[in-house]
């Protein structure tokens, strides 16, 4: 899906093997990532909204392209209990891709 300039795809299973409270929203089937992070003016960071069962809540993690020799690696560099305005979009894109799933 496009925002504006801001490409917002979906995760799912196999996206991380890590295990953490903060990671887990990576591998949510319906987390949402917004790259670049529309809150950065780098473009190397991405946001990524997604359930974390192990916190019981919605997080945001934000993740840091690794370097330009391995496309596609990630480092995490922050993760935090989403806003009322993240949860809303999460649980607005969820409503969405279930009702188009019927």
């Amino acid at each position: 899906m496009l925002i504006g300039r801001m490409v917002l795809n979906t995760c799912g299973p196999g996206t991380s093997s890590a295990s953490s409270t903060r990671t887990r929203p990576l591998a949510d089937d319906e987390c949402i990532v917004a790259d670049p992070d529309p809150a950065r003016r780098s473009g190397w960071n991405a946001r990524v909204i997604g359930y974390s069962s192990a916190a019981a809540a919605v997080l945001v993690v934000i993740l840091v392209h690794a370097r330009t020799d391995r496309p596609g690696a990630w480092w995490g560099a922050n993760g935090w209990r989403a806003n009322s305005t993240e949860r809303r979009t999460y649980w607005e894109q969820t409503e969405q891709k279930g009702s188009s799933d019927e």
